[in-house]
């Protein structure tokens, strides 16, 4: 945002980026509402399961995402994959079409738009952003990690900082350094995947919660 701003002939010396608070107090894992979506979906305990919570819509890349799920399914049985948002009936079409041609009937789920997205990240083991342009600082990519989730993410707007070393990167439509970085997370034990995600989630706490917002938001105004 602020490249933008001073390529469109903002004064860059009077400009202060505070990046968005997540409220962690909500944002938080529950093993409770984990077991109760899961059933829900009809998975298992030993199913892994990658989201994509986004609104469906071409600058969110589901093609590459629904590319790379194909990959995945194929190689990894017990992996499953889960979309969270809703778009124009008409291109909901056109991917539902895309992930049947791919053969992701039974590995996919369609779970459209959702309020309950804290019960959602807990059901997840690996969250997923493939935006190819459009993202300034992704709330859902700092949601899933202040719930724990470990992520993988396209390296568009704030997305990398966000993540940091707790998830991994890829280039904006790169089908198959996506598969690899969501592979390492699928075959890393459990209990590994579990400290990278508790890794994420202390950086959300540190560095993106309401508070650092509320704090730097204070350090800004004190200048003025």
């Amino acid at each position: 945002g602020k490249r933008f701003a001073v390529s469109s002939g903002f004064p860059e010396e009077k400009m202060r980026v505070i990046p968005n608070g997540i409220d962690t107090d909500f944002f938080q894992y529950s093993k409770e509402a984990r077991l109760k979506v899961r059933s829900a979906w009809g998975l298992g305990v030993d199913n892994i399961l990658v989201a994509l919570a986004a609104r469906l819509d071409p600058m969110k890349d589901h093609t590459t995402f629904l590319r790379t799920a194909s990959d995945i399914a194929r190689a990894h049985p017990s992996v499953h994959f889960v979309c969270v948002g809703s778009g124009s009936p008409s291109y909901v079409d056109i991917l539902k079409q895309k992930a049947n041609d791919m053969g992701l009937c039974g590995r996919l789920i369609w779970a459209g738009a959702r309020d309950d997205m804290p019960a959602v990240y807990s059901a997840v083991d690996i969250a997923v952003s493939t935006s190819s342009s459009g993202e300034g600082f992704s709330n859902t990519v700092a949601e899933a990690m202040a719930c724990g989730v470990p992520c993988v993410v396209t390296d568009v707007g704030d997305s990398a900082l966000i993540v940091g070393d707790a998830g991994y990167v890829v280039a904006v439509g790169d089908a198959n350094a996506l598969a690899a970085a969501i592979e390492k997370l699928v075959e890393m034990p459990a209990d590994e995947r579990r400290i990278l995600g508790e890794k994420g989630q202390e950086r959300v706490r540190s560095e993106f919660s309401v508070d650092r917002l509320l704090q730097r938001t204070e350090q800004v105004l004190d200048l003025v």
